[in-house]
């Protein structure tokens, strides 16, 4: 949630996820003119929780 506050203008929150893409779109679109930045303050704890178990997951393979 720090990331979106702080530099979510700049994609930095999309960037950490592995959406690279949106990432970029962001960084040029300063947070898709902050509308992007409202839907992520809605959306960003699922978002977070799918890329957490994305990790687990991935960790548990590699084991």
């Amino acid at each position: 949630m720090q990331l979106l506050l702080l530099f979510g203008g700049l994609g930095a929150h999309r960037f950490y996820m592995g959406e690279i893409p949106m990432g970029i779109l962001y960084l040029f679109k300063f947070g898709l003119f902050f509308v992007g930045r409202f839907y992520d303050l809605f959306n960003l704890s699922t978002k977070v929780d799918n890329h957490n178990l994305r990790v687990a997951l991935y960790r548990n393979q590699a084991k």
